[in-house]
């Protein structure tokens, strides 16, 4: 027997615990896009809930584990106690059940969903069992739930290839069923029971985007609607489908509900009864890149100037090229001053300016 400790098997992915129930998963993928994966494990029901799947296209081929699900399932991680985020029983089962929600359709957000079939695969895992002789005692995998939103369900199911940006990258996009198309302020549940998480539409950089509020950890995932510029320089990116009226509205309206939760936890601080007596827990954002424990209402605060500048010209643009037969330009401040960027059709910009006017418009949206 070797002396040396057995070295962990190579991944696309690396996790680290972000809170006393989530995990942030990152994927290295050959796009370069890093998407923040959010894997959730519920305190009281046997659920990971998972946001996002990244882009299933690991940047090196060679490694053990590239697949989001065997990650998940396989890999241990120093975070967990050096286990498995979702380890097996001993029938080959993961522990818990997964819910998914998926923020928006985007290549790098859906790539990874085919590994997670609402249909529970009970004939062919019945028959493969039975080759392999596989104990009597064996269940088929429970079929796992998906959630979209329900804003616009037709930007989903129809010309996906080219709404989730898989045609552009020379990808075929994952074949996957929407269990729940949720509702604007749904709460979601499991079996009949809650997850203590509700879903908002947020449409705007898509159509179908939507942020869903962990009540547990008092966290908003919010997808790609924004994140920072970070080590990476990413910038915000909208596709032609995007809509910066309809953004301007979810940043307000996020900007509402973040400011609700954390006046609402601010008074409950104050109360004797609360064990935690003069702390509050003010909500946390974690978006699909770069940042993942900002504070909430600052951070929203902060990009909803950020477009207000740009859409008053106030924000330079960087580069200007052609793509998708559009002029895309690139917003970003000078120097030290910078901290989002925002690359989009040049015409979201135009509309958003004729359809807002001013700054007294701008304002009535909060």
């Amino acid at each position: 027997m070797s002396s040396k400790a057995q070295l962990p098997p190579s991944s696309s992915f690396a996790a680290s615990r972000l809170n006393r129930t989530t995990f942030l998963v990152v994927e290295d993928d050959r796009f370069g896009e890093f998407p923040y994966i959010y894997a959730k494990l519920h305190p009281r029901l046997p659920v990971l809930i998972l946001c996002d799947t990244g882009c299933n296209a690991p940047r090196d081929a060679s490694v053990h584990i590239s697949k989001l699900r065997t990650f998940l399932e396989e890999a241990p991680v120093a975070d967990n106690d050096g286990s498995p985020l979702n380890p097996r029983d001993e029938h080959g089962h993961p522990e818990r059940q997964y819910t998914v929600i998926v923020t928006h359709c985007h290549y790098d957000h859906i790539g990874a969903l085919d590994q997670f079939p609402t249909i529970p695969r009970s004939a062919s895992l019945a028959l493969e069992r039975t080759a392999r002789h596989a104990a009597s005692g064996s269940q088929p995998l429970s079929a796992c739930t998906i959630v979209a939103s329900g804003h616009c369900e037709s930007f989903v199911t129809h010309h996906l290839d080219e709404h989730s940006l898989c045609k552009f990258h020379g990808l075929t996009p994952p074949r996957y069923r929407v269990s729940r198309w949720a509702k604007d302020g749904e709460a979601l549940t499991h079996d009949g029971q809650k997850l203590d998480v509700t879903v908002l539409h947020t449409p705007g950089h898509t159509p179908d985007e939507l942020a869903w509020y962990d009540h547990h950890e008092r966290c908003v995932y919010v997808g790609d609607s924004f994140y920072e510029l970070g080590a990476r320089g990413s910038a915000i990116i909208f596709p032609k489908e995007g809509d910066w009226v309809d953004y301007m509205a979810s940043l307000a309206k996020l900007l509402r509900f973040v400011k609700h939760e954390n006046e609402y936890m601010l008074a409950d601080s104050l109360n004797d009864y609360n064990q935690d007596y003069g702390v509050c827990r003010r909500v946390k954002l974690g978006c699909g890149h770069s940042t993942s424990q900002a504070d909430g209402e600052e951070l929203l605060e902060a990009v909803f100037t950020f477009f207000e500048r740009v859409l008053m010209g106030k924000v330079p643009v960087k580069q200007s090229i052609m793509y998708r037969d559009e002029v895309y330009d690139t917003w970003m401040d000078d120097g030290d001053r910078a901290r989002f960027a925002v690359r989009a059709p040049r015409r979201l910009a135009e509309e958003a300016r004729k359809q807002l006017g001013d700054r007294a418009l701008v304002d009535s949206i909060v």
